[in-house]
């Protein structure tokens, strides 16, 4: 698929690390739509930013609506 739409699912963390876990290898790609799914303050991204590091057709990543703080981000 070229884009997946994952937007208010009401995805919880652990399904948040499956997800990228099962995706960080898949360079198909292009759009991914996480938005309004609020992932906790606690969660580090680190499956996302594995993801996005490793997948060089991802030219659109939404997650409106979805962090709690900056810091995880900068994380």
């Amino acid at each position: 698929p070229k884009g997946i739409d994952l937007s208010w699912n009401k995805i919880k963390t652990n399904d948040l690390r499956r997800i990228f876990g099962a995706l960080k290898n898949n360079q198909y790609i292009r759009s991914l739509n996480m938005s309004f799914n609020p992932v906790s303050r606690n969660y580090d991204l680190k499956e996302l930013a594995y993801f996005v590091r490793n997948n060089p057709n991802l030219q659109h990543l939404d997650l409106s609506g979805s962090l709690q703080t900056s810091d995880q981000v900068m994380k």
